[in-house]
């Protein structure tokens, strides 16, 4: 029972199904960005991933759940690039 409701949810998160999944989906990949920036850029640096690349993986998911959010780690992510 609490398996199938658990389910529910990760088919909610992955389809971004509702206003909280779409935001839950933001935070997922926030993490990742602010490790990489507290880092030096981190995985960015040993993959040669550029700021464009960046801002294609990240913006569009983070700013969908918070274009606030987006706003201030994009500047982040700017100033680790330049």
């Amino acid at each position: 029972m609490q398996g199938e409701a658990l389910k529910v949810l990760w088919y909610e998160f992955e389809a971004a199904a509702s206003h909280d999944a779409v935001f839950a989906k933001s935070l997922d990949r926030l993490q990742p960005l602010i490790y990489n920036v507290a880092t030096k850029g981190g995985t960015w640096v040993e993959g040669n991933v550029s700021h464009e690349q960046v801002k294609q993986r990240y913006g569009s998911v983070i700013s969908a759940g918070s274009k606030t959010l987006w706003g201030y780690v994009k500047g982040l992510v700017k100033k680790h690039f330049h």
